[in-house]
């Protein structure tokens, strides 16, 4: 039941990723008991399951709006976000149109993974979500090839990950 919960929302671009992310450290703090198949779950873990599936209703009020860009914008521009913790890591890609009156940023995509089971440094993870963020923005870029972009800027608040990044050394 926890392993088929989660992929039964579809959420084909992430908005719902900040709440699917914790089923996902559910499943893997099972994965770390090494139970069998049917072996019934823990019971600390059965009620943070329980709890996160009484809230699913609670995605059926959530509104996103359709309007993803300004009608007649002067510019747009893609911003990236890559971030991680002992626990996970992330990447957010949005749109943000200009014209002379309003601006707005909307979500485009986004992506979760938690972090592996073998332990990794938060630099080295900080890396994992910089590479996690390259595709996805790869794939909007792609996606909306008829657009162009003024400017296109992907972030990381780890210097350790940036200097990686742009040294000529490899890893």
């Amino acid at each position: 039941e926890l392993y088929s919960a989660p992929p039964r929302v579809f959420d084909p671009l992430g908005f719902l990723q900040p709440f699917m992310f914790y089923a996902k450290l559910l499943f893997q703090e099972t994965c770390k008991l090494n139970l069998k198949w049917k072996d019934p779950l823990p019971t600390d873990i059965r009620v943070k399951f329980d709890q996160w599936r009484a809230q699913l209703f609670k995605l059926t009020e959530i509104k996103l709006p359709r309007q993803v860009l300004l009608p007649h914008f002067d510019v747009l521009e893609l911003h990236g976000f890559g971030d991680a913790s002992k626990l996970g890591y992330c990447a957010s890609v949005y749109m943000v149109s200009r014209n002379c009156s309003a601006a707005i940023s909307r979500l485009a995509v986004s992506k979760t993974r938690v972090a592996p089971l073998k332990e990794m440094t938060i630099p080295r993870l900080e890396l994992t979500a910089a590479f996690l963020l390259a595709r996805p923005m790869a794939l909007v870029i792609k996606f909306h090839d008829q657009l162009n972009f003024s400017k296109v800027v992907y972030y990381s608040d780890s210097t350790t990950a940036l200097h990686w990044i742009h040294s000529d050394h490899k890893l």
